[in-house]
């Protein structure tokens, strides 16, 4: 796409090449590439480790991998990639390459392109075989429309049974779902913009900025770390699920959450609490535990057809509940376990999720 300034360079080894010889040669030649070119790089790990860093500008991945012919060669799921090229340079027309950029453009314009972990969305390789299933852009879009839960895209034949929320099956590996990375949330809003595409066949980007609903409070939780953002944002999303489990435990009315760049961001319907809570005690059939119940507490109340008692609240903020949380880290990730974390109310120009 223009303005695009992506390189995946992949070099390819025989199969007789150990995985440790693939891993120490792939990296050596990524480096001594960088370093020719006077590029910065660091190493990244996928499956294996591999190259990625700038060169002029230009953000390059330089990954090893096997030279396969077929799937039942496969030695890890980098191998796929080049048979992916392969069947798109093979099957896809010339005005089928411009509608995937075209809808690549879309994607990217409504927050739904790229497969990270960091967005759960629509991966290059997804966009292509949209395309050459339904021909174009529009008819791609019109489809899309009319989606329900696990739609089933099947190119040629399928292996295994997914019940993800988008299921393409990929036509290069039929036991795998290439639509896997798609998230319930990004598969929703790309059939939400699908069908809004069609009122005027005008679109604009759609802004990410977090806007604070009036009467609601705002709680920001920040972590300082510099761990890759494919090793974050999983943990960032267990983090804020804990969390939010916790807190709607506890009584407290969660309006929205989401996750950031480094962080977690929870709005609040209900973010006070009275200090006092009623407390269930055993059915009044239950006359053996109605009596044990009544010696423990110095007041009851009969509500329904339980005995109760009014017991302190161990929070009565939201705010006391996750500062709690974050001095304890249990069911955090477990990078977010050991980094610093300190909350703010401040509204977050970019969220996720």
């Amino acid at each position: 796409m223009k303005g695009d300034k992506d390189l995946d360079i992949f070099i390819f080894f025989s199969l007789d090449v150990s995985k440790e010889a693939l891993k120490k040669r792939g990296l050596e030649i990524g480096k001594n590439v960088f370093e020719e070119f006077k590029g910065k790089y660091e190493i990244k790990y996928a499956e294996h480790p591999y190259v990625n860093g700038k060169i002029e500008n230009h953000d390059v991945d330089i990954v090893p991998c096997y030279a396969i012919e077929k799937i039942e060669d496969m030695k890890s799921s980098v191998d796929r990639t080049p048979l992916h090229t392969k069947i798109i340079l093979e099957k896809m027309t010339d005005f089928q390459k411009d509608d995937t950029r075209i809808l690549k453009k879309f994607m990217k314009l409504i927050n739904v392109y790229g497969s990270e972990f960091k967005v759960t969305g629509f991966s290059g390789y997804l966009c292509e075989l949209l395309i050459l299933y339904y021909e174009s852009f529009e008819r791609a879009l019109e489809n899309a429309s009319e989606w329900k839960q696990n739609q089933k895209i099947i190119f040629e034949k399928v292996e295994k049974e997914f019940s993800d929320p988008l299921i393409i099956i990929d036509p290069v590996d039929p036991a795998r779902n290439a639509a896997s990375c798609v998230s319930l949330q990004k598969f929703s809003e790309f059939i939400y913009y699908s069908r809004e595409f069609f009122k005027n066949k005008k679109f604009e980007k759609i802004k990410t900025e977090y806007k604070k609903s009036e009467g609601t409070e705002l709680i920001v939780l920040n972590f300082k770390t510099d761990i890759m953002e494919d090793l974050l944002f999983p943990q960032l999303r267990k983090t804020r699920d804990f969390i939010k489990s916790h807190l709607e435990k506890n009584g407290f009315r969660i309006y929205k959450s989401k996750i950031f760049s480094s962080g977690i961001l929870f709005e609040f319907e209900v973010f006070n609490l009275p200090k006092m809570k009623i407390h269930e005690g055993p059915f009044i059939y239950d006359r053996e535990n109605c009596e044990t119940f009544i010696k423990k507490h110095k007041t009851v109340v009969i509500i329904g057809d339980r005995i109760c008692t009014e017991i302190e609240r161990k929070f009565k903020t939201a705010q006391n509940c996750i500062e709690f949380l974050i001095e304890d880290r249990e069911g955090f990730g477990k990078d977010l376990k050991k980094v610093q974390c300190f909350i703010s109310k401040e509204e977050i120009k970019e969220v996720y999720d």
